[in-house]
């Protein structure tokens, strides 16, 4: 769930998430997902992007 939820909801609306997150967690889970997931995510380097070689073969 600390992976998928943060992913599904990447590029929503706040408002949007808000609403799906009152649907799928307890209320207690809230601040998890704001605080820990979300941010969590954020930093994942998805696509390779930190750190990859330019088409120049430079960083």
């Amino acid at each position: 769930m600390a992976r998928i939820l943060p992913w599904l909801l990447d590029g929503v609306a706040e408002r949007t998430a808000a609403v799906i997150l009152r649907q799928l967690l307890p209320e207690s889970a809230h601040h998890t997902y704001a605080h820990l997931w979300r941010p969590a995510y954020a930093v994942l380097d998805r696509w390779g992007g930190r750190g990859a070689l330019t088409v120049t073969g430079r960083p």
